[in-house]
């Protein structure tokens, strides 16, 4: 007979799922901001006209 190791159950798979849904949400908008802020262009285009610290 095999024993569980603690955390091993359902409710940590959830937690884990859960975790990553979260950070997913917190880093979408960085990941939109960023290649705006380094494009040349005023607004979001692609492919992007060129590259800007501006």
């Amino acid at each position: 007979m095999r024993r569980r190791s603690p955390g091993a159950g359902g409710g940590a798979i959830i937690l884990t799922l859960f975790a990553r849904v979260v950070f997913v949400f917190l880093m979408l908008p960085v990941m939109v901001v960023f290649p705006i802020s380094v494009s040349s262009a005023a607004y979001l285009q692609f492919p992007p006209p060129g590259f800007s610290w501006q």
